[in-house]
């Protein structure tokens, strides 16, 4: 059963048991800072965890050298999600010319290195060494865009997806308002993650060697045919963007040597109705009371009002297809006044 909305999502043991709650069953981790405003999907994730029954505990922008940066809460009883933040961890941290930036717009007075490279990556390694067998999922920009092969423009090299490097259970891409409660309630029940619509999985060698790749499935070129074929990426990238459709979408396949990358068919977008629940939880509309310097990100959005989603434009210097869709949803009219 839903739990009620607490101003902010806590951010440490004290704030959880100010709740009640004396342990948390889902520990998100980000690496923004934590603003409780809809334009931040870690808020929206962490408000529809607790409407779906779940305790849940956020860590922003931990150390990354030390497991014990998260282990204020305890061990978590079903599962952690990790997401780099609002962008690419790359892009946070370096201009187009390959260059540090000097500031860091998601962290508290523009700081710099509050999060490392590849943040998704590391965050997911450290959650396995703080809390080993723990499921972790990823979510968010980063991983999505990052699911199958890619080109990292900043290492100027081809990367695996993303569950690769990262050794966790499940990527889902996309928005998540309807795979993010599902997918923890199957954790939840000790329930099978597979065939979940607007998820990724990585399948050992016996599972790989058992699965089926039949006419539900396209073959993307393999990470192999990638490192000897430049036209791969190309193929890749436009058939990924192709199957993005929820309705005549494919589940996508992608060989890495004896294992098999599974990615599901996107779900179907939710309707106004849905969206319009999703945004009447009762965001606070500002950092956690923590921060007491500006975050320039928050200051770029804190009148904002967001309406739609999707763009059907598909501009090669743009990822927002690969990760929303091209379908246009909207909020009703009735609920954007409010």
């Amino acid at each position: 059963m839903a739990l009620i909305q607490p101003e902010f999502i806590p951010l440490s043991r004290r704030e959880a048991e100010q709740l009640g709650w004396s342990e948390i069953d889902v520990l998100l981790v980000t690496g923004d800072a934590y603003v409780d405003h809809p334009s931040f999907g870690i808020a929206i994730v962490g408000r529809l965890l607790i409407d779906a029954g779940f305790r849940v505990g956020l860590i922003a922008q931990p150390d990354w050298k030390n497991p014990e940066a998260l282990k204020e809460f305890g061990r978590p009883l079903v599962a952690c999600g990790v997401t780099s933040g609002n962008l690419d961890s790359m892009l946070d941290l370096y201009t187009v010319g390959r260059r540090l930036r000097h500031q860091d717009v998601y962290s508290e007075n523009g700081e710099p290195g509050k999060r490392p490279p590849h943040a998704t990556v590391v965050y997911a390694q450290l959650v396995r060494q703080a809390f080993p067998q723990l499921p972790v999922i990823l979510g968010g920009l980063e991983a999505s865009l990052r699911r199958i092969v890619h080109y990292d423009y900043w290492q100027d090299k081809l990367r695996p997806g993303i569950l690769v490097d990262s050794k966790a259970d499940l990527v889902l891409y996309g928005m998540g308002e309807k795979t993010v409660p599902e997918t923890y309630r199957r954790i939840a029940d000790g329930k099978s993650l597979a065939g979940q619509r607007g998820s990724a999985r990585l399948l050992g060698k016996k599972e790989a060697e058992a699965f089926a790749i039949d006419d539900s499935c396209i073959e993307l070129p393999s990470w192999e045919e990638h490192l000897k074929n430049p036209d791969a990426l190309m193929t890749s990238t436009v058939t990924l963007e192709r199957e993005m459709n929820p309705w005549s979408g494919k589940r996508l396949v992608q060989r890495y040597g004896d294992r098999l990358l599974v990615i599901e068919p996107p779900p179907e977008p939710p309707t106004p109705a849905e969206m319009d629940r999703v945004y009447a939880f009762p965001f606070s509309n500002r950092p956690h009371p923590s921060y007491q310097g500006r975050i320039p990100a928050y200051e770029t959005i804190r009148d904002s009002i967001q309406a739609i989603r999707g763009c059907p434009g598909g501009c090669a210097f743009c990822g927002l297809v690969a990760h929303q869709g091209r379908q246009i949803i909207s909020r009703s009219a009735h609920s954007i006044l409010n």
